[in-house]
């Protein structure tokens, strides 16, 4: 196992910079894996500076804070 948080803190930093909206995914292969770790990834994602994240519903774009 990787153990490791995907994409790396330089990759975030880029992506802030640009101004592109993040969302948030699990690359699960069971149902007990959904989800792992999410905590941890929205501290991290707050730590580099995003202040919200996106989802789609019925191919809409919404907004969250986190």
């Amino acid at each position: 196992p990787v153990k490791e948080l995907y994409p790396s803190d330089e990759i975030l930093e880029m992506i802030l910079e640009e101004k592109i909206d993040i969302t948030f995914g699990s690359d699960a292969h069971n149902t007990n894996q959904v989800g792992f770790m999410l905590k941890e990834t929205i501290q991290k994602a707050k730590k580099i500076g995003f202040s919200e994240a996106i989802y789609f519903e019925n191919r809409k774009k919404i907004k969250v804070k986190l």
